[in-house]
């Protein structure tokens, strides 16, 4: 494999993203996940929308969405944060480095713009693999919600 390229997705991406969320939803590994429309998609290309390359081909993608808090715990009331959406990685390209790669860029995209917060969510089943990946990028954790059928 050749050096993974992330860039802004454009127009060209919008039927590979749509194929990579098919992919996730294929694999189950989050709770309720269901993948965007392509016209969703291609609503959501903006500096925020990133993909990962390699080969020719997008392996991966992240995208996020910039708010204004109504003031939460962690997020002062007027400030503007970051709220990463989504985060997917093919699977034959994990642990080389690509999720970590995309998060990267897209943290320092915020902050270029003067965003001081990000926020993310996450339904994945391996929680525990999910929360050491953030972590690692100097997430920490707000809540935690959980469940169990009886």
């Amino acid at each position: 494999m050749n050096r993974t390229l992330i860039r802004q997705a454009a127009e060209s991406d919008v039927r590979c993203i749509s194929r990579l969320q098919q992919q996730w939803l294929e694999e189950g590994s989050v709770y309720g996940f269901a993948p965007e429309s392509r016209e969703q998609v291609g609503a959501a290309l903006s500096p925020y929308l990133l993909v990962a390359e390699a080969d020719n081909e997008v392996i991966g993608f992240i995208s996020g969405s910039i708010h204004r808090s109504e003031g939460v715990a962690v997020i002062p009331e007027g400030e503007s944060y970051l709220e990463i959406v989504n985060l997917y990685i093919a699977p034959g390209f994990r642990r080389r480095g690509v999720g970590s790669g995309l998060i990267t860029q897209l943290l320092a995209r915020a902050k270029q713009q003067g965003i001081a917060y990000a926020l993310l969510y996450s339904a994945a089943k391996d929680i525990r693999g999910i929360l050491s990946f953030y972590e690692r990028h100097d997430f920490l954790s707000w809540y935690v919600q959980m469940f169990r059928k009886l």
